[in-house]
């Protein structure tokens, strides 16, 4: 696991390679379901850090990426409580994007 400057970065180095590796997979774990609170990597977004878990769908970090690569968008995600924290969640429009009710991202902040 590994830190990253940024959320580009974070996709840059550990998301894509990852990906390469296994294009058919799904989620970064590569299991088709089940949680998986492991950590592939940690970045660093809006002053603090947030780690991503393993079950997170790549889809729905390649949407966020594309919309920051491109410049659509500076920030893809807004915050959301959850039980033991803060976690972030994509913004609407682009959750619409990815065309599932569930949101299949799993970043909490570290």
């Amino acid at each position: 696991m590994r830190d990253t400057p940024s959320f580009r970065e974070f996709v840059e180095q550990i998301v894509l390679p990852m990906q390469a590796e296994s294009p058919d997979d799904k989620r970064l774990d590569g299991q088709p379901t089940g949680g998986n609170r492991e950590v592939v990597g940690i970045f660093w977004h809006g002053g603090r850090r947030w780690r991503v878990h393993a079950d997170t769908h790549y889809r729905q970090l390649l949407i966020a990426y594309d919309a920051v690569r491109t410049g659509e968008l500076e920030d893809p995600f807004i915050e959301q409580p959850t039980a033991r924290g803060t976690c972030l969640d994509l913004v609407p429009e682009l959750r619409r994007r990815t065309g599932e009710r569930a949101k299949y991202l799993y970043v909490y902040e570290a």
